[in-house]
């Protein structure tokens, strides 16, 4: 696609499908943004990470392929959506090739969280809480927030929640997630 039928403002890839922003994160004056991307179809499948840069949040850059997935490596069905943390000043992905998806970290040297999406049987959502010291060895402490939570009454929680930051507002957290079923489109406000 020619530049003057690309969107101004809108970031789109020059070849391929692109899907779900992931990692945005800022390193000195440059920002970094991610996203699900496809090179060489416009449809689902093949899931690498594609890159770009911005020193104005207006125009950005594009990189070449910044994940792909790793045929015997545990990313082998993909490189899906995921975070960034900062170390040193260095961007550290977390991203998941595995049922465990969506990992949200945050943190500092010695103290790192992070929240992912998972499933209780009998098909209920939950989020899930880890810790690591390192960024390498995580350990689960246990559910975060489950479909059945008093919080959750009275609303629809689907089967599964994807993409589930958890961000300091004020003096509290916020959870946003999307809820999602295999079987119905939907959505909550």
């Amino acid at each position: 696609m020619s530049r003057r039928h690309r969107p101004r403002v809108h970031l789109s890839a020059t070849t391929g499908w692109i899907n779900d922003p992931n990692a945005p994160v800022r390193v000195g004056q440059t920002y970094h943004l991610f996203a699900q991307h496809n090179p060489s179809s416009t449809w689902h499948g093949d899931i690498c990470w594609l890159h770009w840069t911005s020193t104005d949040l207006l125009t950005w850059t594009e990189h070449p392929v910044a994940l792909a997935p790793r045929a015997s490596g545990p990313d082998a069905a993909g490189c899906w959506s995921g975070s960034a943390v900062l170390v040193d000043g260095e961007p550290w992905l977390l991203y998941s090739g595995t049922m465990f998806r969506d990992p949200y970290g945050w943190g500092r040297a010695g103290d790192y969280r992070m929240v992912i999406r998972a499933g209780l049987p009998g098909g209920e959502p939950c989020c899930l809480m880890l810790t690591s010291p390192d960024l390498v060895d995580w350990t689960s402490t246990g559910p975060l927030l489950t479909g059945t939570d008093p919080v959750s009454q009275g609303q629809w929680v689907g089967e599964g929640w994807g993409c589930p930051p958890l961000v300091p507002v004020g003096d509290r957290w916020l959870l946003v997630m999307s809820a999602w079923s295999p079987d119905r489109l939907s959505h909550a406000a």
